[in-house]
């Protein structure tokens, strides 16, 4: 269930908190529940407690997959930690996505930053052949292994996505481009580790 705003039994906001519950723990709330877009939710609830959790296992592809089938149509109560490179994106705004060892792919049914950001509004928005580290929990829905809401812990960019937002980020203001007779200074490497190389074609020189 989505709960939208926790605050301390003081008032405090929930980003002001010294000690903040994490990923894992479990919380004693208290706050009316409502519903939202037919979505039952609790709004404005008050922090009463909260409990650590027990550590995210990181867990193998192939482990993932067998938790999964004994799950029966439910998901596990612990946390666990996947890894692997995307090979398909099926829903960009949730970020349901295919990821792979090499060997066995698996399904992560929903990516969120750890502040609840939706996977399309990540920065950098992971893309095909990127390599992700994800949390959340197992299980399968119709039959199909999977984790379900998970939170992106880290992400690597591809070479191509290196590449491709080194070349992105290459702008030249306005202004530059109109005063003719000014000096620019060209960057010769991406923020990524691209190499850059400038030409300047014949009717220009």
């Amino acid at each position: 269930m989505l709960v939208y705003g926790i605050y301390a039994s003081e008032g405090n906001k929930y980003g002001t908190l010294e000690n903040k519950p994490v990923l894992g723990d479990v919380v004693t709330l208290h706050s009316v529940v409502g519903k939202y877009n037919k979505n039952a939710q609790l709004k404005d609830a008050t922090l009463v407690k909260f409990t650590k959790g027990a550590a995210a296992e990181e867990i193998t592809l192939a482990k993932a997959i067998e938790l999964g089938k004994a799950q029966e149509n439910v998901y596990t109560p612990d946390l666990y930690i996947v890894s692997g490179v995307i090979t398909e994106i099926k829903d960009t705004h949730y970020g349901n996505v295919y990821i792979t060892d090499g060997t066995n792919t698996f399904y992560v049914y929903g990516i969120y930053g750890e502040n609840g950001t939706y996977f399309d509004n990540l920065s950098p928005i992971p893309l095909v052949g990127d390599t992700i580290k994800v949390v959340g929990i197992v299980g399968n829905y119709k039959g199909a292994e999977q984790m379900k809401n998970a939170t992106l812990l880290a992400h690597t960019l591809s070479d191509a996505h290196k590449v491709a937002a080194d070349a992105a980020a290459l702008k030249l203001s306005e202004t530059q481009l109109k005063d003719v007779g000014a000096s620019i200074d060209l960057a010769t490497a991406g923020a990524n580790g691209s190499t850059i190389t400038w030409e300047l074609k014949a009717e220009y020189a």
